[in-house]
């Protein structure tokens, strides 16, 4: 994944806001954004060097989404590449989080909301994927009476449920820190670690689903042009 602590976009100061310069890699949804989420270097007035935050609109001079993905999976993401050329970003839009090459842990803490969306995605592939393959078992002449395919149907609903659970917890406790006000680092840290645990979890084990329903369906999964198998591709796309 991209290093959090650095940014390949350069933001320079200039009358009424900053020109940012650079790239952002991996935009997910870019080609049907309305807003960017973007990350910029910038100098302050004593000379230090600070990471700068915007949520910005597309519809603005100097932006250009590239049509470069390629992904081996998640090919409809539109996760393009989007670069900056003197694109204005006005002083009200410009947010300074840090020190540049040093962790916020409060800004972090709300940015984990990315993981929690990112995580359900990666659940609702393998949602998809163990029911396409518990519908082809029961459509067979005693799919759903063999006792290895009840076994692994049913170790597909434990893992279902317990990624629900997980992203569950942590979407609560992000909820609950946005309204308490506590900005401390120890407990900014607190929903980092549950909003990574929660992401390591759910799709490390959406790829196990995913997997068994593979094996549930058969062969036929296996083929280019198959639902599982695309399945399977973007799945692999998050551990």
């Amino acid at each position: 994944g991209a290093n959090i602590r650095t940014s390949r976009t350069l933001a320079t100061k200039v009358e009424g806001g900053w020109l940012f310069n650079g790239a952002k890699t991996f935009a997910t949804g870019s080609p049907a954004a309305d807003m960017l989420a973007v990350r910029a270097r910038f100098e302050n007035e004593a000379g230090d060097q600070r990471m700068g935050a915007a949520i910005v609109p597309v519809n603005r001079l100097g932006v250009e989404i590239k049509s470069n993905w390629d992904g081996m999976g998640m090919r409809a993401s539109g996760s393009h590449d989007v670069i900056f050329t003197d694109y204005l970003v006005k002083d009200e839009e410009f947010s300074d989080i840090g020190e540049y090459g040093k962790y916020n842990a409060p800004f972090l803490a709300m940015a984990s909301v990315s993981s929690i969306g990112l995580s359900s995605i990666f659940l609702g592939i393998a949602e998809s994927a163990h029911q396409i393959a518990v519908d082809a078992i029961k459509g067979r002449d005693g799919g759903a009476h063999y006792s290895m395919n009840q076994v692994t149907t049913a170790d597909n609903e434990i893992d279902l449920a317990a990624c629900r659970a997980m992203l569950s917890r942590a979407a609560q406790m992000l909820d609950d820190y946005s309204l308490e006000g506590d900005e401390t680092e120890e407990r900014a840290f607190q929903i980092i670690k549950n909003g990574a645990v929660a992401k390591k979890f759910v799709m490390t084990t959406s790829g196990a689903i995913v997997d068994r329903a593979l094996t549930l369906y058969g062969g036929a999964g296996f083929l280019a042009n198959n639902t599982l198998s695309r399945l399977y591709r973007d799945v692999r796309a998050g551990p």
